[in-house]
């Protein structure tokens, strides 16, 4: 009897999720479209084009239990359009594996006594777990759609050319369908923050169906807090888009002037020439790999965090792991990591003013920086990855 995982694409998350339950003999199979490892003879052979290929690599203690999917992915990858008269979309392929996934678990009944499915078509596996008295659990990744698209109305009154940039601000209805179907399916909803379970309750989900598990912290990186200079190093890591809470953002950089300097790192929603002309007035070095953006982390003062609405946040706990203190809006894993003014700051969010109050007192106290970042990083070596691995799998054990 084992646990069988489901996820399109995975993440590291999902990694350290299938870590734990193979680690402790719980792991029926992980089913995917695209999986790689580094101990098969093709793995080296994963260059140029097909170095992007590697961002599916997965822990080598699955690669027995990992049953692949790849053919719609693949063709997508190669240009190909249409399959069967169907367009390739991700949606579209999100829905032909589920149901390949719901032929599996029908073949094997006998042998699993959990499903552990994400958001994303999940509903007919977890229908047929149902049906066979298999227990579902379901990890909802994002806060609860109805309370993003309420922040997202209000985005788009304020002032439309930002609201332009929020680019999944409304979903076909069958999509919202789908989700409200895989939460009632759900024996068990994990979520990796406060601030999920919170949207949740608020639309009348019970408490007693929720468990927070908070995701794990990278390695940390000790750091030597030296400031040359007397301005402070701002770095914002994420989506250009309005939807991380930009403007407000900007608007409290503006407002400090000289005293602070900002870098951005991320990919632009949409190619509008108000947002390219925004993110021109600061420094702006594109997308990094992971590495860089960890190296960039390290060496800034402070990272700015002001999402309207994030499920976590990894950027949050990376930049933690860097000793590098984080500004943070209460709409992410904020209030499960941070202790305001003590390892890090939590703001409201869509609060330029509270941002300002901030970052004006770090620039008439600069030693609160290094006395923060220190604590923040004893918060991350407090909490490594290992952590969750133990919390997550005792959940599932339990059931």
């Amino acid at each position: 009897m084992g646990v069988l995982v489901y996820h399109p694409t995975g993440n590291q998350n999902v990694r350290a999720l299938l870590r734990a339950l193979a680690g402790r003999n719980i792991l029926h199979s992980y089913h995917t479209t695209v999986a790689v490892f580094s101990n098969s003879w093709y793995y080296k052979y994963l260059v140029g084009k097909l170095k992007k290929i590697k961002r599916r690599t997965y822990p080598d203690i699955i690669s027995g239990n990992t049953h692949k999917y790849p053919l719609e992915e693949i063709l997508m990858f190669l240009g190909v359009k249409k399959l069967h008269k169907h367009r390739l979309t991700p949606g579209y392929i999100d829905y032909i594996t589920t149901q390949k996934v719901v032929n599996y678990l029908d073949r094997h009944i006998g042998e699993i006594n959990c499903v552990y499915c994400y958001p994303g078509f999940s509903s007919t596996i977890m229908k047929k777990a149902k049906e066979n008295h298999i227990a579902c659990v379901y990890e909802l990744t994002t806060a609860y759609y109805r309370h993003v698209l309420d922040i997202m109305d209000k985005e788009n009154s304020r002032d439309k050319k930002w609201a332009d940039t929020i680019t999944f601000y409304r979903q076909p209805d069958f999509n919202y369908a789908e989700y409200d179907l895989e939460l009632q399916f759900a024996d068990k909803i994990v979520c990796a923050s406060s601030y999920i379970q919170k949207t949740l309750i608020d639309y009348g989900f019970s408490k007693a169906k929720i468990k927070v598990v908070p995701y794990g912290f990278p390695s940390i990186r000790r750091k030597l807090y030296h400031r040359r200079e007397a301005k402070i190093h701002l770095l914002y890591v994420g989506s250009l888009a309005q939807s991380k809470g930009l403007s407000y953002m900007f608007d409290a950089v503006d407002a400090l002037g000289k005293d602070v300097a900002l870098t951005l790192i991320g990919s632009l929603s949409v190619h509008s020439d108000f947002l390219i002309n925004k993110v021109s007035k600061y420094s702006y070095l594109g997308n990094l790999s992971h590495d860089e953006v960890l190296g960039e982390m390290h060496r800034a003062d402070v990272v700015l965090f002001p999402t309207l609405s994030d499920g976590f946040g990894m950027v949050v706990t990376e930049a933690m792991s860097q000793g590098t203190p984080v500004i943070a809006t209460v709409n992410s894993c904020a209030c499960d990591v941070i202790q305001d003014g003590i390892n890090g700051w939590i703001v409201p969010i869509a609060d330029s003013e509270a941002i300002i109050e901030v970052l004006n007192n770090l620039i008439k106290n600069p030693s609160l920086i290094e006395k923060v970042g220190e604590k923040a990083l004893e918060t991350a070596a407090a909490r490594p990855w290992e952590m969750y691995e133990k919390e997550i799998s005792k959940l599932l054990m339990e059931l």
